[in-house]
């Protein structure tokens, strides 16, 4: 119970973690680590008899044992103080900030150590919600300081009406001035556990609503932020869930579900019951028919039309049900794609945190190399390209996504760029044929993912058919309302029996990320650009043909 959690003490595991000299340097030049505690954000940052507790001080005991140094907390009665204090330099870290975006040009966040979403709360007795437009002209709250949720809000959910309140909003919807309150699940589950255990409950997750949360460093501190980073990457992910789980009641997860079931079995039952219903007064029409007519030939004709009717039914049930199963699909594959995002940021992070060292140290002692440098660069576009895929795909079926207006030969050229190690590891000669001029309008990012996808699988074809002089060619043609791109190789063409196959998801003549590639390939031309994405065979290899418009419909 929450007498029991707040008395709980947790002890922190022991890890290693792998530091460069100048950033052990710095750890062995200090006593500690100044962090500014505001004293009063339950479940994240709290006192008891003069201790601090909560779920942030669980999570940077785990950092302080990882990297072998404490935080020093100074305290702070009001968020304006702990910033003003971190302005002002008289603590270097915050316990606690929102991921992105970066709000405050004097704090950086660290990398995400933990993930929460949305959620709304209601009266007990509320039915369940299936759908955010039951909320119309609904009077919900939010906290006043929450000014990232209320963009948020603003921008998923215009129709309803949000009002800014002191604190969570709870007690407001417990008398019945509003309707429902909304805040993260960490904090909603802990008051209600607290305060209101017999009067709300959780009524539902804001769906695609995760708010990423980290520990904020100032901007002048990038050795310490690179050294929180690998501590946050080190820590294994089934740790900062039990931190996280810890301060959850799961038993309103329970009442969400009974809730939903019992209205999904009512809805069946009426289902039933209406079918059943129109089943039997259909018999009896057939009935009066067979009576008045007295005709077999008539009410054969009359059954006739009536199985043509049920065919269509079930024609656009089935329809229905298709279109139903695609959204399912859709959407298990974002909640995939979240998850293999939240896997590849971290590492991406301490990689550019480790280039960030690296330039540090050569600017320092004077030193400058040509290809190290060269090098450097590349690995910032490298991550850059790698954390822009993610969002890519995240952004996949996004309806508010932005077109941007681009020159076709600067986004072949962009694409080239990417993969141009591995192009010149196997000695590819890139020809590219096409008209300078030609612009187009539409998402130019997923466009560039689609081409590195299919400049890479060609690259590996070659370099697995030992071809000698290996080369791809790059045409774009231009008709009245489309372009016409065309990425040839001459590495010997797809086997008959593949060529049909290989657009399927998990299917590959090698294996399944080349699968996955092309499915993503085509599912960003087809589904998200309303173009097509082709393949056949010509004389020296396998040609891929994408048809876009030069302005998105």
């Amino acid at each position: 119970d929450i007498e029991k959690l707040n008395n709980f003490e947790y002890e922190p595991k022991k890890l290693k973690i792998s530091l460069t000299k100048i950033e052990q340097e710095y750890l062995d030049n200090i006593e500690s680590i100044p962090m500014c505690y505001y004293t009063t954000l339950p479940p994240y940052t709290m006192m008891r008899n003069g201790h601090p507790f909560g779920v942030s001080v669980d999570y940077f005991r785990e950092v302080e044992k990882i990297i072998d140094k404490k935080f020093k907390l100074i305290y702070a009665d009001s968020i304006e103080k702990q910033m003003t204090m971190v302005y002002e330099k008289k603590c270097l870290t915050v316990p606690i900030i929102q991921t992105s975006p970066q709000t405050l040009p004097f704090i950086v966040s660290t990398i995400a150590g933990g993930k929460d979403n949305l959620v709304l709360v209601t009266k007990k007795d509320e039915p369940y919600i299936f759908n955010m437009d039951i909320l119309n002209n609904k009077k919900i709250g939010i906290n006043k300081e929450y000014i990232h949720l209320a963009q948020y809000l603003d921008e998923n959910h215009p129709q309803i009406k949000y009002i800014k309140v002191e604190g969570y909003g709870l007690a407001e919807v417990a008398s019945g001035e509003l309707f429902g309150a909304i805040g993260s699940s960490i904090m909603m589950n802990y008051r209600l556990t607290k305060e209101f255990k017999n009067s709300l409950k959780v009524m539902t997750d804001y769906p695609n609503s995760y708010v990423e949360g980290s520990i904020g460093v100032h901007s002048d501190e990038p050795i310490l932020l690179s050294i929180l980073n690998k501590a946050i990457a080190t820590m294994p992910l089934v740790t900062q869930d039990e931190i996280f789980d810890r301060w959850i009641d799961k038993k309103y997860e329970k009442i969400i579900d009974h809730t939903l079931a019992w209205q999904i079995l009512l809805i069946a039952v009426m289902l039933i019951a209406i079918t059943l219903f129109w089943n039997r007064r259909l018999k009896v029409e057939i009935g009066k028919r067979k009576v008045i007519e007295g005709n077999l030939h008539i009410t054969q004709q009359n059954l006739s039309n009536l199985n043509g009717s049920l065919k269509k039914k079930v024609e656009k049930e089935i329809q229905k049900n298709k279109n139903m199963m695609e959204k399912i699909k859709f959407a298990q594959m974002g909640e995939m794609i979240a998850n293999i995002a939240h896997q590849w940021r971290q590492p991406l992070a301490q990689v550019n945190s480790s280039v960030l060292v690296i330039d540090i140290i050569l600017q320092k002692n004077n030193f400058k190399n040509e290809i190290i440098q060269s090098k450097l660069l590349e690995l910032e576009d490298l991550t850059e390209y790698m954390s822009n895929t993610i969002d890519n795909f995240q952004n996949f079926l996004n309806p508010k996504k932005e077109e941007t207006t681009f020159f076709l030969k600067d986004l072949i050229d962009k694409s080239i760029a990417i993969i141009q190690g591995t192009l010149s590891t196997n000695f590819t000669k890139v020809d590219i044929h096409i008209n300078s001029s030609f612009t187009a309008k539409g998402y130019l990012l997923e466009l560039q993912q689609v081409l590195v996808i299919l400049l890479s699988n060609a690259n590996d074809a070659l370099k697995t058919g030992k071809i000698k002089n290996p080369k791809i060619s790059i045409t774009v043609e231009e008709h009245s309302d489309t372009y016409i791109l065309s990425i040839s190789d001459n590495a010997g063409g797809i086997k008959a029996e593949k060529i049909e196959q290989i657009f399927e998801p998990y299917y590959s003549t090698k294996n399944q990320s080349q699968g996955i590639g092309l499915y993503m390939a085509k599912m960003i031309i087809e589904e998200g650009m309303n173009g097509k994405l082709s393949v056949k065979n010509k004389r020296l290899g396998a040609c891929f043909n994408i048809e876009i418009f030069k302005e998105q419909k």
